[in-house]
């Protein structure tokens, strides 16, 4: 960069930004999601198998709304049980850690946690609502394709992830 040129201030933060990190490969954020998404099955099967769920499914019945929301939200509420400190402390889940990963501010900072809760409820709650929840699921992850390798709900939580 020329010493003598005026430069933006953005521009000056964007250099520096994306000079100081390396973005994680989109092949180690499908991996770290993949084992995210086995926790997630594994917890979501115990309860279920706990509250009677998966006898009424090997019955033949259809679960309720109400109780797939309530699985929903309990598995929720477990995974950031689990990843609750990893993540404030470390912008980092099971999965990500696992692959050497973490999610940060676009500044590089670590994500705040309004910023988490966004990214992930940006993530769970959508895929709950019947045939339009996956559709929008596909549209989220198909944005990583893109240059900056960011998701739907990084953008949602102006996050990145990067390597560690």
């Amino acid at each position: 960069m020329d010493t003598n040129r005026k430069v933006d201030t953005a521009e000056t933060i964007e250099e520096v930004s994306t000079s100081e990190v390396e973005l994680a490969s989109r092949f180690k954020r499908l991996l770290s999601t993949i084992v995210d998404g086995i926790l997630i099955v594994i917890i979501s099967s115990g309860l279920m198998y706990l509250t009677g769920g998966l006898d009424t499914l090997e019955q033949g019945k259809e679960l309720t709304f109400f109780y797939t929301v309530l699985i929903g939200l309990g598995t929720v509420f477990i995974f950031f049980a689990i990843n609750y400190k990893l993540l404030l402390e470390q912008g980092q889940t099971l999965g990500k850690k696992l692959f050497s990963i973490k999610i940060v501010n676009i500044d590089n900072t670590l994500a705040s946690r309004k910023q988490l809760i966004n990214r992930y409820c940006f993530i769970f709650f959508p895929g709950y609502v019947p045939l339009i929840g996956k559709v929008f699921n596909i549209l989220d992850m198909l944005l990583i394709l893109g240059s900056e390798r960011r998701c739907l709900h990084d953008l949602t939580a102006d996050t990145r992830v990067i390597k560690v």
